[in-house]
Order: C-alpha cells, then sequence, then structure tokens
C-alpha cells in the first residue's frame, strides 16, 4: 500500500484515478478523439487535475536546484513519466496529448513564452496561443489524429520527445491560488509604506509557499513575482529583480516605481532582520558556553572552564555590540516610517483641501450665498402672505350657520354616548356580581363537603378509641 504522503498515494487516493478506469487513463486513448470525444476529453480532464494536485503537494520531480519543490511548475521529461508508472497498468502513454490540450486550453503555459511575454496573459490570449502552438510546432510528433468533424486536433508531444527533453510549464490553476493566499497573507501584515518593502530574500523567508508550507523555489518564486508584477498587477520589482514593492491593499491603480529610498528601506528591514537572526544564534551560543562551563566546574576542569569563560565574554561582548547597532537600525527604520507616514498624511490633507475649495467655490462664494439666502426670506414672506389671503377668503364659508343648533345638536350626542357608556358599565357590573355569587357559591359547596369528610373521619377515631378502652376493662376483669 503506498504511502498517502506520496505521488504513488495520491494516485490511489484520486477520485478520478479508480480501478475501473486506470487501464483507459494509462493506455494511448489518443484515437478516442475519433471514437469517443467525450472519454477523451474525460481523461485529458482526469490527468490534468492530478498533476495539479501532484505538483501543489510538492510529489512531482523538479528540474530546479533549490531544495524546495517545484509547485507551480510541471517538469515534463523521463523522470516525470517514470514517477507516474504504476507496477498493475505500467507507465502512462498519452502525456504528450495531456500536456497538448492543456496548453490549448491555457491551463498550461511554456515557462519561457510565460516569463518573456511582457504583457499580461490575461489580455493576450491571441499571442500566447500562437506561441505555444510555435513551441509545439519544434517538438517532433506523433501523427495527428482528425476530430469527429475531421478538422485537425492539437498536434501531441511524442514520447521519445519527452524521454529526450526537459520543458517545463507553468501551472496557471496552482499559480492563481498560490498568488491570492500570498496577497492575503500580505494584506494582513500591512501596516504601512515599510511593510510594502521587501527584498527578494526577506521576501522568500517571510512569505513561504501557501501549497508546501515552504521556502518558494527559485522558479516558483520567479513565476509568482513575474505574476504578480504583470499580469495582476499588485507588486513592482526594481530592474535587477531584488526589491519588491507591494501596492497598499486599497489601491486599484497600477502600482509605483521603485526608488532608491524604497530600496534604501528594503535593504534597512533586511539588515534588521539578518541582525536578529544572528543575535539569536549568538544567544544560544553563550548559553551552551554556560552550559559547558558549569560541567567543566563539575569535573573539576578549571583550564577548559576558563577558557569556555572567556569565549564567553567574547560573545556576549559581540550580543551587547549588535544588540546597540539593532536598537539604532530599528529606531532610523521607525522614524522613516513615521516620515513616510506623515508624508502620506499631507498629501492626502492636501487633496483634502483641494476637494474642499472646489466645493466652496461650487457655492459661488460668500455673495452668493447671501443672495440665495435673501432669495429664500422674499419667498417665504410671499408664502406668509398667500396664506393668510386665502384663510381671510375662506371666512364667509362658516356664515349662514346656527351656532347655537349645532351646539345642541352636539350635546345631545354627547347624552346619547354617555347613556351608552352607563348602560354598558351596567352590564358589565351584573356579569362581574353574577360571576362573584356562583364563586361564592362552589366555595360553600365544597366547604361543606370537606366538613362532612372531617366529621366522618372524627367520629370514627372516636368509635376506634372507645372500642380499645372496652377491650382493656375487660383484660383488666379478667386479670
Amino acid at each position: 500500500m503506498p504511502s498517502p504522503d506520496s505521488l504513488q498515494g495520491l494516485i490511489a487516493a484520486h477520485p478520478l484515478f479508480t480501478r475501473s478506469r486506470l487501464t483507459s487513463l494509462y493506455s494511448d486513448f489518443r484515437p478516442l478523439t475519433r471514437t469517443n470525444p467525450d472519454g477523451y476529453s474525460a481523461n485529458i480532464s482526469a490527468w490534468l487535475s492530478l498533476l495539479t494536485d501532484a505538483a501543489s503537494h510538492g510529489f512531482l520531480p523538479s528540474s530546479s536546484s533549490s531544495t524546495s519543490p517545484d509547485t507551480l511548475a510541471l517538469t515534463v521529461n523521463a523522470s516525470l513519466i517514470s514517477s507516474l508508472a504504476r507496477d498493475d497498468v505500467g507507465r502512462p502513454l498519452a502525456i504528450g496529448a495531456v500536456i497538448s490540450d492543456s496548453i490549448k486550453s491555457k491551463h498550461l503555459i511554456p515557462l519561457s513564452t510565460f516569463l518573456q511575454q511582457p504583457s499580461s496573459i490575461y489580455t493576450t490570449p491571441n499571442a500566447l496561443l500562437s506561441l505555444g502552438s510555435w513551441v509545439l510546432s519544434k517538438l517532433p510528433l506523433i501523427g495527428t489524429l482528425a476530430t469527429p468533424t475531421s478538422a485537425p486536433s492539437t498536434p501531441s508531444i511524442s514520447e521519445e520527445t519527452i524521454n529526450r527533453l526537459t520543458t517545463q510549464y507553468v501551472l496557471l490553476p496552482n499559480l492563481e491560488t498560490c498568488a491570492r493566499s500570498i496577497l492575503t497573507q500580505f494584506q494582513a501584515q500591512h501596516s504601512g509604506v515599510v511593510s510594502q518593502l521587501w527584498t527578494y530574500d526577506s521576501f522568500l523567508a517571510s512569505f513561504p509557499n501557501p501549497c508546501t508550507n515552504t521556502t518558494l523555489s527559485q522558479t516558483d518564486a520567479s513565476i509568482l513575482l513575474t505574476y504578480l508584477s504583470r499580469d495582476l498587477p499588485s507588486l513592482t520589482l526594481s530592474p535587477d529583480r531584488k526589491v519588491i514593492k507591494f501596492a497598499p491593499p486599497t489601491s486599484t491603480s497600477t502600482p509605483e516605481a521603485i526608488t532608491q529610498t524604497d530600496i534604501t528601506i528594503a535593504t534597512l528591514k533586511t539588515t534588521i532582520f539578518q541582525t536578529n537572526a544572528f543575535l539569536n544564534n549568538l544567544n544560544a551560543h553563550s548559553e551552551s558556553l554556560s552550559k559547558r562551563i558549569k560541567a567543566y566546574l563539575a569535573k573539576n576542569n578549571k583550564p577548559l572552564a576558563l577558557a569556555a569563560l572567556k569565549t564567553k565574554k567574547l560573545v556576549d561582548g559581540n550580543i551587547s555590540t549588535r544588540a546597540a547597532n539593532l536598537n539604532n537600525l530599528e529606531a532610523l527604520l521607525f522614524q522613516i516610517e513615521e516620515a513616510a507616514d506623515n508624508i502620506s498624511l499631507i498629501a492626502l490633507l492636501d487633496s483634502g483641501a483641494g476637494a474642499l475649495k472646489q466645493l466652496t467655490a461650487q457655492t459661488g462664494g460668500v455673495e452668493k450665498v447671501e443672495e440665495v439666502l435673501e432669495r429664500v426670506r422674499e419667498a417665504g414672506e410671499d408664502a406668509d402672505e398667500i396664506s393668510r389671503a386665502v384663510a381671510s377668503g375662506l371666512e364667509w364659508v362658516g356664515e349662514g350657520v346656527d351656532e347655537e343648533e349645532v351646539e345642541g345638536e352636539l350635546e345631545g350626542m354627547m347624552r346619547e354616548q354617555e347613556e351608552k357608556e352607563r348602560k354598558v358599565a351596567l352590564l358589565e357590573y351584573d356579569r362581574r356580581v353574577r360571576e362573584a355569587e356562583e364563586k361564592a357559591r362552589r366555595e360553600a359547596e365544597e366547604l361543606a363537603r370537606r366538613l362532612e369528610r372531617l366529621e366522618f373521619e372524627v367520629g370514627r377515631g372516636e368509635g376506634r378509641e372507645e372500642k380499645e378502652r372496652g377491650q382493656e376493662k375487660e383484660k383488666e376483669v379478667v386479670s
């Protein structure tokens, strides 16, 4: 049983590589383009899924000299075919077709094409496809197979070419996933201008590969930085690619070019990082010397203890010097960050002042405001006059109405309403009296029943006591 943490274990557990499908997947299934196009597409998709997953786990052979595996690049050569071989079904015979179709669908991009392309892979698909086709045209091919519509299909890379050459391709699905994770990590730790700047080495140390949680390989780092700077874009690279500048998380514009100040800040950050690491090593060395000194003294070996103590003194002195230097570097970096924040604040205030001035200008100045307010006052006075005129003009509407007749009718309606309310109150009172009488009757009946039960219980008790006294008297007479 293969280990689950291996390529063979991944193949055995992959949902698309079931035992019933292994024979078809490992065969030369290219004729299926004529006889079963859906089956051909399913096999291509299954192999692309497996290769993508295997690369993200770091299970595939890499051409990189780095100790970390390539997860964003697929290296196609004899080693790849050998690593995919199984005892039960042998070597895969249609990997060339998988590579060719994946290039056509743009899931795979030739590495050299990807790195050298000047514009985004998302904006020039035709150019990218033509370059991929050119790459394929330069490789020896197995005969091109006709599609069901008799149109020529994408030519397949021959197994002989795979065994003879080593070619690399960018795995676009893995690259997009990795880029999103890196940007999410950057946004989580962003705290200002200084946090946007990194040297290449500090970037590798601070942003591990999200797929394997190891340091990015040289190939993966080159692919990722090219993608983030050209295709998203979310960062800028210095011409020598040794300094990286992220765009602010809220920015929607192209990142600014790297200046000499940016290079200085990034270098200062890296120096602080390296000094911290060196201090940790010196502290560990000093602690180790302290333990050795105690061990020598326990064995009464004073010469070695003295030598170790002298070395410890030198190490401790070095620690003090480097700690002081580190404090100065960190203070300088803090001041730089504060100055950068002040520049951003001043730029924001300047922008706000300009916006405020523009809005103020749109009001027309103080004279324009006073003129508008005067017109508002005049319009209000005109409205008041109109209201008074309308009110005085409607006074005649109430003339001709007998006020006494109206008041008498209103009083009659009020008396009628009071009589209705009185009757309702009386009916409510009668209902409550009947309910109270009924409740009292039920309580009296319940009390009578309880008294009867009590008298019965008392009578039974007295009879029992009389009988017991008679029995005692009989006993006395007998005795």
